[in-house]
Parts: structure tokens; C-alpha cells; sequence
């Protein structure tokens, strides 16, 4: 009789370390906050040999800017008063100076090899003493928040010169701006006290060109 070995099954239990699966280590990375510009704000003013009205007029025709105002490449007002405009109309008005005053436009503004398009809120204001013209940014037209700037004003006043019966004036631009990032500040720090200034020469030479092209008209 033949025997035959008898073989035992034995029963291997996987080590507890093997099933157990470990989490993946995951890591996590903080990010501060980039700071914030600090406000820069400037002004120029001039008196020009011009009426009240006439200027007034002009620095009111914000679709016209991109045309004469330096570091401005694009104007277009989005949004108009429905009401009459309350400033003096020439005798020989233009369309502009019939339509109602805009109270909504895009800019694009850029210096120093930076740029962005803002939707700008706009309020118009004329009376016997003064005429202020003030575009405030808003969002980035783009629909995304603005990379360059955070806030972006600018306020143009003009009134009669004391003592000139009315033929010359006084212009006033206010700019306030402040950089989403000071690198930007860094970078264009020998341009920004000169935009003022640079703005404030062309809008002479604006409406030099257009009293001496139709006259004053007031």
C-alpha cells in the first residue's frame, strides 16, 4: 500500500500593514496678500485765454479724448442723462453739445508701458461759478478685476477768471490713482508726476485748435 504525505493547508493572514492604506500626504501652500500701492494723487492747473463755456464744452466730449489727451487710447461714452444738458449751447452748436451729458464711458488709460480699459461712472455739473467734469473707474471692462489699477479718478473744473469779464479762464485737473501692486509704482514712478502736466498741455492745444478752427461761439 502506497502512502501518500498529507499536505496541510496553511492559511497566510496579510500583514495588518498591508491593508491599510495610508492617505497621501498633501500639502499645503499660503499665499499673503500682495499689498497695495500706496494712493498717488496730482494736480495742474492754468489760465487760458478761452470762455468758460468753450472749455467746458470740451472737456465734457469724452469721445473725443483718445483723439488729443495723452496716455488715453480709447473714449467711448456707453451711457448719456436723458434730460437736456444744463450748460450754455453756442450758436452754432455741434452734435455733442446737444446730446445729454454722459453719465457712463470706457477708457483706456496706460503709461509707462502698462494699460487697462475701465468703465468709467461720469457725473457733469455746470452753474454760474464753476463746470466740473469727474470720471470715476469701476470694474475692468474685460469683466475681470483690473491688474494695473485700483482706483483711477480724474476731475476736470473750470471757472471764470476774476476780473476778465468772462473771456479768460481757469482750468483745474485733479488725477487720483493708486496701483493694484507697487512693483507698478516702482516702475513708473519718473511718469506719473509728469501726467498732469502733460494732459494739461494738450487740452490748451485742444481748444486752441477748435476756438481758432469755429471761433468761440458764446
Amino acid at each position: 500500500m502506497l502512502l501518500r504525505p498529507a499536505f496541510r493547508t496553511l492559511a497566510v493572514r496579510p500583514s495588518t500593514s498591508s491593508l491599510l492604506t495610508k492617505p497621501a500626504t498633501q500639502q499645503t501652500r499660503s499665499f499673503l496678500p500682495t499689498p497695495t500701492a500706496p494712493p498717488q494723487k496730482f494736480t495742474a492747473r492754468k489760465t487760458l485765454p478761452f470762455p468758460r463755456p468753450v472749455l467746458y464744452s470740451i472737456i465734457r466730449d469724452i469721445d473725443a479724448y483718445s483723439s488729443f489727451l495723452p496716455f488715453c487710447s480709447a473714449s467711448i461714452v456707453t451711457s448719456r442723462s436723458t434730460t437736456p444738458p444744463t450748460h450754455p449751447i453756442s450758436s452754432t452748436p455741434t452734435s455733442e453739445q446737444t446730446k445729454g451729458d454722459p453719465t457712463q464711458a470706457d477708457l483706456k488709460i496706460g503709461f509707462g508701458g502698462f494699460d487697462e480699459t475701465f468703465s468709467s461712472k461720469v457725473s457733469c455739473s455746470y452753474d454760474d461759478k464753476v463746470g466740473v467734469v469727474r470720471a470715476d473707474s469701476g470694474e475692468a471692462v474685460s469683466g475681470r478685476e483690473g491688474e494695473v489699477f485700483e482706483r483711477l479718478v480724474t476731475r476736470w473744473e473750470v471757472k471764470d477768471l476774476e476780473g476778465s469779464q468772462g473771456k479768460d479762464s481757469e482750468v483745474k485737473l485733479d488725477i487720483e490713482f493708486t496701483f493694484k501692486n507697487p512693483f507698478y509704482a516702482m516702475v513708473t514712478k519718473s511718469v506719473t508726476p509728469k501726467v498732469a502736466g502733460a494732459m494739461m498741455e494738450a487740452f490748451e492745444k485742444r481748444a486752441g485748435e477748435l476756438v481758432g478752427r469755429r471761433g468761440s461761439g458764446f
